[in-house]
């Protein structure tokens, strides 16, 4: 029997690992990679592959690609059995057997996988996948319970939350973090995308001026790498004294030169006078977006204040990974309920690198859509982003009635799911 050719599989894997943007992996682009998985995996364990030569001469430049196909794609947050282990519908389980060995001697500590930058918790995900489809009564299980995607992201998403500017705070250290943070976003449907990093008197000392030099230097770099994907300022910017002053003077910038800025609490300690302080924010004609309610230690005994932020004119934004359990069950649970109840304008990433907190969104999403629908859910990263960056007015791109199914119209039963199945940790 002829082997396949696979011929088109070393320029595809290093041309995904140069600019992952180009490709839209939702509909299981580049081809080349999709239809030869098992070949990338073999790549990536440093096995020799059928119809390729033994020794390349870019052997370690292939191995290299084929690890980064394996983290961005197969080992993407929330991604289904099937994607973990690179399989087809109808697969045979000889098949499963041979990639779950190869997923597991890749990412198991206890093999080669030490300094790898694999997820932590890559084999257990890769264990649970086979446990999942071993058996032709779990397969039946899992097939019953898959859905049709739309597929995968809205066409366009923007994400207002991103660490991404090189050496100025937490998020990216360096120029070329910051690039590989940019082609994940691209690759996951993202085409707009803020920089805000933090400012913080005493630890974080950015200001506008010069976050808006480092965006533009930022750009050129993206621009010039072919990299799809469009930078606007912003900050991340914590309730100080003098505040509202450097909103007006420009020192701290508000998302785009809009009305919208983020407003990150402290993650310890309720602010005090918190109600006042936003009320007064608003006052003066500005609209904060609170940061990762979800992810404060202070938000259970707070939860209604963040109910009478939104009625004041505050927006909320949740954290995409927080959904998909990357900061634990308790921030999961509180993500899951502020989406749910219909206490969430915006999506966002809060990416500070390309490990645990990576810029996607498309994950978070899926979660979204199962607890709001598919159009509420888009609105998240598309509509109100988008009315954020023009700087339009928030009481156009307010929250879907909290009491009601926007389907039915019937009162909504999404209080008593929480209290059943997801009680408070």
């Amino acid at each position: 029997m002829t082997p396949p050719d696979r011929s088109r599989l070393p320029p595809a894997l290093l041309d995904f690992e140069r600019s992952p943007g180009r490709y839209r992996v939702v509909l299981r682009e580049p081809r080349a990679l999709f239809e030869h998985i098992g070949s990338v995996m073999q790549l990536a364990a440093g096995r020799p592959v059928e119809g390729l030569p033994a020794e390349p001469a870019n052997a370690p430049a292939l191995r290299r690609a084929a690890r980064f196909f394996v983290r961005t794609v197969m080992l993407r947050p929330g991604s289904d059995p099937l994607t973990l282990l690179g399989l087809h519908p109808g697969f045979e389980p000889a098949q499963l057997r041979e990639h779950y060995r190869l997923m597991i001697r890749l990412t198991h500590p206890d093999f080669d996988a030490a300094g790898e930058g694999w997820p932590a918790d890559a084999a257990t995900r890769v264990n649970l996948a086979n446990d999942r489809l071993s058996s032709p009564e779990q397969r039946a299980r899992h097939a019953a319970a898959r859905h049709t995607p739309a597929i995968g992201a809205p066409a366009a998403m923007i994400d207002l939350h991103c660490h991404i500017l090189p050496g100025i705070d937490d998020g990216a250290k360096t120029l070329d973090e910051s690039l590989a943070m940019a082609r994940i976003a691209v690759a996951d449907g993202i085409h707009t995308l803020a920089c805000t990093p933090h400012i913080y008197p005493g630890l974080y000392m950015n200001d506008g001026p010069g976050i808006a030099h480092a965006r533009a230097r930022l750009q050129a770099a993206l621009d010039q790498q072919g990299i799809a994907l469009k930078l606007v300022v912003g900050a991340d910017v914590h309730l100080v004294p003098g505040l509202l002053d450097g909103l007006q003077s420009g020192r701290v910038p508000t998302l785009n030169g809009s009305r919208y800025f983020l407003l990150e609490p402290s993650h310890t300690t309720p602010p005090p006078r918190l109600e006042a302080s936003v009320f007064h924010l608003i006052v003066a004609g500005y609209t904060p977006i609170i940061t990762h309610p979800e992810r404060l230690t202070w938000v259970e005994s707070h939860y209604p204040v963040f109910q009478r932020l939104i009625a004041q004119g505050a927006w909320m934004q949740v954290t995409a990974g927080a959904l998909t359990g990357v900061f634990g069950q308790r921030a999961r649970y509180w993500g899951e309920r502020f989406i749910g109840e219909g206490h969430t304008h915006l999506l966002a990433s809060d990416a500070h690198s390309t490990g645990r907190r990576l810029p996607r969104l498309t994950e978070g999403l899926e979660v979204a859509r199962r607890l709001v629908g598919d159009r509420e859910a888009s609105r998240l990263v598309t509509e109100r982003p988008a009315a954020v960056l023009a700087n339009l007015p928030p009481l156009g791109f307010g929250l879907p009635p909290k009491d009601a199914d926007q389907a039915t119209g019937r009162p909504s039963m999404i209080r008593q799911w929480f209290s059943k199945r997801h009680p408070a940790p």
